[in-house]
């Protein structure tokens, strides 16, 4: 399962990748037009789907999708 990110609405405060229960989230090197080191997923077929990173956005720039 893969999850979705509004590159240009994440600050790269790594809220989701810290309260990842399977650790696929991570910062990435790669930045917005903002400035900001966006959260990329790895390793997307260990994700279990359980909302955690959408949950604790506080931006609303993460949720889980379907590809």
């Amino acid at each position: 399962m893969a999850v979705c990110i509004e590159e240009e609405v994440c600050k790269g405060c790594g809220i989701c990748a810290a309260n990842c229960p399977k650790k696929i989230l991570v910062i990435s090197d790669r930045r917005n037009t903002k400035g900001a080191d966006i959260v990329e997923q790895i390793d997307p077929e260990k994700c279990v789907e359980c909302k955690t990173c959408q949950d604790t956005c506080p931006d609303l720039a993460i949720w889980v999708c379907c590809e």
